[in-house]
């Protein structure tokens, strides 16, 4: 009977190692599975057509004898729209390539659900001054859908009337600044004389809008260049202007 209790027991004690080695694997397999769906959800991992690269990546980039950098970026979404974005950067660049020294640079952030990207293309073969223009791209990537300059201004309540206040107001303190550091005076050269040499004659020509920090700005296009040698005051920062903070 001794030995029939012993044999029970230790029965008993491999069954139940057994169930629990078991249970243990299915817990590991649970968690291995959720680890791998998480992962799969974050970051919008599912929306990507290669799951391992950032929402924007560099297609190819490059520099010259010169050092002029170009990175032309793709945005990695399966989706018909934005592969008929990725098309359109793909061609305009590859157009602004084709002269030498042009130079092509990007950035892009992920605000909730919308992807801003935007692309900087500095011309350097103009006949007098490098021209520079931006290119922005705000996409509600959940949705698949790309946000129109109206839409942005009715998701910020804003008008463009405003806009044109705020950019207005930036120029306005740019002028004053280099009066104060002597690049001209007043009399040389009033604002009328200053925004011509900036090219400026509408606010809101040539401005593309961006979201940064869930804030809305506007990169806006203008000349860094003239007689008074003002490419030293500008950076590349000026062209970014703060609108208006999400409500």
């Amino acid at each position: 009977m001794t030995n029939n209790k012993k044999n029970n027991s230790l029965l008993s004690d491999l069954f139940y190692n057994k169930q629990m080695i078991i249970y243990l694997l299915i817990c590991i397999l649970i968690t291995l599975l959720l680890i791998a769906f998480n992962y799969y959800r974050s970051d919008y991992n599912y929306l990507k057509k290669k799951i391992y690269k950032p929402l924007v990546y560099t297609k190819y980039k490059k520099s010259n004898n010169k050092e002029v950098l170009v990175q032309v970026p793709t945005i990695n979404i399966r989706n018909k729209i934005v592969e008929k974005i990725n098309n359109e950067i793909a061609s305009d660049l590859e157009k602004f390539l084709k002269k030498d020294n042009n130079k092509v640079t990007y950035e892009w952030e992920l605000n909730g659900k919308v992807l801003s990207l935007v692309i900087e293309k500095v011309d350097n073969n103009t006949l007098y001054t490098p021209e520079i223009k931006f290119k922005t791209y705000n996409i509600n990537i959940e949705e698949g859908v790309i946000l129109s300059d109206s839409d942005l201004l009715n998701i910020y309540s804003i008008s463009r009337e405003e806009i044109s206040k705020k950019i207005e107001s930036q120029f306005m303190d740019h002028y004053k600044k280099e009066l104060d550091e002597g690049y001209f005076d007043e009399h040389e050269c009033n604002y009328e004389c200053y925004l011509g040499w900036r090219n400026i004659d509408n606010y809101l020509d040539n401005v593309e809008y961006y979201i940064h920090d869930k804030n809305l700005y506007v990169y806006k296009e203008f000349s860094v260049y003239s007689v008074y040698g003002e490419e030293r005051y500008f950076t590349d920062d000026d062209f970014l202007i703060f609108i208006t903070e999400k409500e």
